[in-house]
């Protein structure tokens, strides 16, 4: 799907270009330094040193992807896909590395900003990503699809105004529902303060989903607790402090149980007590297993990954440590 909607910006960009499917596509030798980056681009940009070795010794290994949009500064092409290629390029050049001063580019065509939007994360599909850089394609994917289909615009051909806008982004990216609904969670779910820990590489996906499940005032207090520890925000870093949370509510719960039994001499009145107590206790813990069964269930289909089984698991755990 990627690679087909970049193929189609990039036949349209040629004389008598069509949208037919094709396996080839023209490119063009352009210095770096008339290329500039993408402001919409927000993935993190590591290891460019570790890259800048790679291509010294192999050369560039895959074309960077382009639009012709002459800027007023005097360069004339902006990036759609290859920052960390083009950095890595510039890396080498500034150590006198000339060889390295052109890069062979796919030139696209310039279409609308929503369009390039989409072709910027489609052109990203393939590499490795944080946490954050998942949230991040999700968001800005959600809200561009969003005005695509306020305005009237298709992709692909594809009528935005019919089905989901999730069902088109997992299309795209090629998640599973399960996938999109985590990522929905930790972009609505997370506090600021929480979300600059997610972008900052400190926190894995499952950490993230769980901790974007809490409440805010237990998420400050996970945030407190990391500070003062120094200990990473982990699945079981964010157990250990809801189990501290929930202690001065069971001790007060425990509390009123004893002065209620002391208060009711009646052994009728306790056996009423004691039956209403069971009742959704018992219900409680029927409706657990049904869960429980359902989740192995999903992961036996398919229809759910292991990292997403992983932490499914662990939230029924601490719902196990509350029952």
């Amino acid at each position: 799907m990627a690679r087909c909607f970049l193929n189609n910006l990039n036949r349209a960009s040629q004389p008598g270009g069509t949208d037919s499917p094709k396996g080839y596509f023209i490119t063009r030798d352009i210095p770096i330094q008339n290329i500039y980056r993408n402001d919409m681009n927000d993935y993190s940009l590591e290891d460019i040193r570790q890259l800048a070795d790679s291509i010294a010794v192999q050369g560039l290994l895959s074309s960077l992807a382009v639009v012709h949009d002459p800027e007023p500064s005097g360069k004339e092409y902006r990036l759609i896909s290859g920052e960390r290629r083009w950095l890595a390029l510039q890396l080498l050049v500034s150590e006198g590395n000339e060889a390295f001063s052109k890069a062979t580019c796919q030139v696209l065509q310039k279409g609308s900003k929503n369009q390039e939007c989409v072709a910027l994360i489609l052109a990203n599909t393939q590499r490795n990503k944080t946490p954050a850089d998942r949230v991040f394609e999700y968001e800005t994917l959600k809200r561009t699809l969003e005005q695509m289909r306020a305005s009237g615009e298709t992709l692909m051909g594809a009528d935005l105004s019919k089905g989901r806008i999730r069902d088109h982004i997992g299309r795209l990216l090629g998640e599973c529902d399960g996938t999109l609904a985590a990522l929905e969670k930790i972009s609505n779910g997370l506090t600021p303060e929480m979300r600059e820990k997610l972008d900052a590489g400190e926190m894995n996906f499952t950490a993230a989903k769980q901790a974007a499940a809490l409440p805010e005032e237990v998420q400050k207090a996970i945030l407190l607790n990391a500070e003062k520890t120094g200990e990473a925000i982990t699945p079981k870093a964010l157990k250990a402090v809801q189990k501290k949370e929930r202690e001065p509510v069971q001790e007060l719960q425990q509390e009123n149980v004893e002065q209620s039994t002391v208060s009711h001499y009646d052994t009728e009145t306790k056996k009423q007590a004691c039956k209403t107590t069971e009742e959704p206790t018992n219900k409680n813990l029927f409706a657990f297993g049904a869960i429980e069964r359902s989740v192995k269930k999903c992961k036996e289909l398919g229809e759910i990954s292991s990292e997403e089984y992983a932490a499914a698991q662990d939230m029924l755990d601490l719902i196990r440590e509350m029952l």
